[in-house]
């Protein structure tokens, strides 16, 4: 999977769970990594055909300057739903919300939190449910010719009935089984 990477994108925002978090602006700075296919843009070499992510660094300082919540958790959640709404491209994202100037009584450099996401498709599954599995089962010699292979496909289609995704199934057999 490709990937189109925002780092540093700042502004000030009303977030922390104390008072005086709500009232005085701090500033946020976060990094996005968008996950997506970049193949129709490289061969274009239009806009069309990817992300403007002039677009998505709006996007991002909108939701830093706009209502208040709590959790740098929340508002990496917020981030993550307004860019995965925007851009029906982007199949998955990582951000990352940096807080630092987040009232610590220590000295410390930065703080932040680091969430992923997955679109959802239109079922309500995820990118990740509906990949291929692999699975490969290989039958040697002296397994009492095709007995142990009928119990193997009755565990396949048990485990295929309660699992989501598609599964693409290779059997590899030994010599002796084939010709007994």
């Amino acid at each position: 999977m490709d990937t189109i990477t925002l780092t540093g994108v700042h502004a000030n925002g009303t977030h922390g769970v104390l008072a005086f978090e709500h009232e005085r602006p701090q500033t946020f700075v976060v990094d996005v990594t968008l996950h997506l296919d970049l193949a129709a843009a490289g061969q274009s070499d239009d806009l069309n055909d990817t992300i403007d992510y002039g677009r998505v660094a709006k996007d991002i300082t909108a939701v830093i300057e706009g209502p208040h919540v709590d959790l740098i958790e929340r508002l990496a959640q917020r981030i993550a739903d307004k860019i995965l709404a925007d851009a029906p491209a982007v199949v998955s994202i990582d951000v990352t919300v940096h807080k630092p100037h987040a009232p610590i009584v220590v000295a410390f450099a930065d703080v932040s939190v680091s969430i992923s996401r997955v679109r959802a498709t239109d079922n309500g599954r995820t990118a990740e449910e509906h990949a291929i599995h692999n699975a490969v089962v290989a039958l040697g010699g002296k397994t009492g010719k095709f007995r142990h292979f009928r119990f193997i496909s009755g565990l396949f289609q048990y485990y295929f009935s309660v699992s989501s995704g598609k599964f693409q199934v290779y059997f590899s057999f030994s010599r002796e089984i084939l010709h007994n």
